[in-house]
């Protein structure tokens, strides 16, 4: 993302100093189908409910502490987020007699007063197309059944997810052909390779355009006095927003409207609350296939992309982060999990344990990741990550 604002002057890691500051954002991703089946003009409807009881997120008390909390064994509550697989038109055909649409749902995200709180979006925006590709080239993919000049909106952003889990953000797109910024074409093999493309959501789609959320906004301009919304903008800053009802709407520091501002879902967004604890519910599609997010910055943040069930353990994190042969964390990438009270939780892969450890070596083979958390990387060069649903994702 783009337009960091440099004004006030805010830490690049804003909950404090770990061992360097700076900040990352990453910008790849993925979504999927089930659900709903129309066969024949039948509609038959398969309604589930997911009740994880895996899904931790902690409810502090604590203030924000200008220097990061590490602690090892926080203090956590259960919180039990419900996935409904609840049926509801897709607008997309595959074929001339079935359509599916993916599981859908919601989230409650804790917002707790008086600190920074790291979230993640892990329901997402409907797909609008979905197909298989036909033409590649280092820049672009075609896919010859679709007219994207008429489909999409001018000045939004959209993910292009590929079913392998590389994504883009496509910004420009002409008749039959999408533009992507990044040369994907090995990723593609022409009249196979399947995609998916979903609106970014916008501060306004997730906030409300007159912040129906109820976040704190501020009576006269002064950012000072209102909720403040931290957007990786892919270069080591951030994008912050807040809600003016002296404009009325959203706005950054220098007041541009900032309603439609896009943010993609493998980002990890800050919230400063200046109000007191708060929940936020999000809702839409549950995806299903895997991630492919890089490591753009030193600090990485991340957004889970899944609701409930995943873990240190069956993310896949391992098999890409850097792993310490004897056990100093000096030599690891790490891994932070907001621990709800200002600070973190720490994690490290120790191939001498071997597998997930915090910093005094406790097993978090099963510590359930948050919707948002940091990778801390350690190689000067960035690097892809597959993050991978629970196994028991495709059968939703």
């Amino acid at each position: 993302m783009k337009n960091s604002l440099a004004i006030p002057s805010v830490p690049l890691f804003p909950f404090g100093v770990i061992h360097e500051c700076a900040k990352v954002v990453p910008r790849w991703q993925t979504c999927h189908l089930a659900s709903l089946q129309i066969d024949g003009g039948q509609i038959k409807k398969q309604l589930k409910q997911l009740r994880h009881e895996d899904i931790h997120d902690t409810e502090p008390s604590a203030k924000h502490n200008p220097l990061i909390k590490i602690q090892t064994n926080p203090v956590m509550k259960t919180q039990i987020y419900s996935i409904l697989a609840a049926a509801a038109a897709c607008g997309m055909a595959f074929g001339q007699t079935t359509a599916y649409t993916t599981p859908v749902g919601f989230v409650t995200e804790p917002l707790k007063g008086g600190q920074f709180n790291l979230l993640g979006l892990t329901v997402h925006t409907p797909s609008i197309s979905a197909g298989v590709i036909d033409a590649k080239t280092t820049a672009s993919v075609t896919d010859n059944e679709v007219n994207f000049t008429t489909l999409l909106t001018v000045g939004a952003t959209y993910v292009l997810e590929l079913d392998g889990g590389v994504i883009q953000e496509v910004t420009g797109w002409s008749g039959s052909t999408l533009n992507t910024p990044a040369d994907i074409s090995t990723f593609v093999t022409n009249g196979t390779t399947k995609y998916k493309l979903r609106k970014a959501p916008t501060v306004g789609d997730l906030f409300g355009p007159t912040n129906s959320a109820g976040l704190q906004a501020t009576p006269d301009g002064d950012f000072a006095t209102a909720d403040i919304i931290y957007i990786p903008n892919g270069t080591g800053g951030f994008k912050q927003v807040f809600y003016d009802n002296s404009t009325p709407g959203w706005v950054d520091l220098l007041f541009n409207d900032s309603t439609n501002f896009p943010i993609v879902y493998t980002d990890g967004v800050l919230i400063q609350r200046k109000g007191g604890d708060k929940n936020l519910t999000f809702s839409g599609e549950v995806k299903k296939t895997p991630t492919v997010l890089v490591t753009e910055s030193q600090f990485t943040y991340v957004g889970g992309v899944y609701p409930a069930g995943s873990t240190l353990g069956n993310s896949n994190l391992s098999a890409s982060v850097q792993k310490t042969p004897d056990g100093d964390f000096n030599t690891a990438d790490l891994i932070y999990l907001p621990n709800g009270l200002g600070g973190y939780k720490v994690a490290f892969y120790d191939n001498s344990t071997p597998g997930w450890v915090d910093l005094t070596f406790n097993d978090l083979t099963n510590e359930p990741l948050k919707s948002g958390f940091i990778i801390q990387r350690r190689s000067a060069t960035p690097y892809n990550i597959n993050l991978t649903p629970p196994s028991f994702y495709p059968s939703l």
